[in-house]
């Protein structure tokens, strides 16, 4: 089982250190830690047990790359540890591009109610279109 921990921006007594402290509180030191990169984001250290238990920690910060457009002028940009490329589809239907930032949020499956397929689309595109950075910024580091 993997398990991917996300630490709470909000508080920064949660950080990826004390995240780490945490689960080896409850699991006692893992048989191996690495640091893997990821090319689609952030790299990512993993905790391994000899049960098979795998924790995924991004422990570092997202520094000087930013992936939406949003991320140049956000508050949280100093503590941010969010992937690079996470775009999500919650349970209610919202494509969030970031975890701490709700009000990026577009109601993708109330297009879809409302318009049909044809209206999601163009939501989703127009979404992707807001959200993209400018073209003078890269993607990844």
């Amino acid at each position: 089982m993997v398990v991917a921990v996300l630490d709470d921006l909000g508080d920064p007594h949660l950080g990826p250190a004390s995240v780490r402290a945490a689960v080896e509180g409850l699991r006692g030191a893992p048989a191996r830690a690495v640091v893997e990169p990821d090319p689609c984001s952030l790299p990512t250290l993993r905790l391994s047990w000899g049960d098979g238990l795998v924790v995924e920690i991004k422990h570092e910060q997202l520094g000087r790359v930013a992936p939406w457009a949003s991320c140049g002028t956000c508050p949280l940009r100093a503590r941010c540890r969010e992937g690079i490329v996470a775009l999500r589809l919650t349970h209610e239907g919202r494509l969030l591009p970031c975890l701490d930032r709700p009000d990026l949020a577009v109601d993708l499956a109330g297009a879809l109610r409302s318009g049909g397929i044809g209206a999601a689309r163009r939501t989703f595109a127009a979404a992707l279109e807001a959200w993209a950075p400018p073209a003078s910024l890269p993607l990844a580091a």
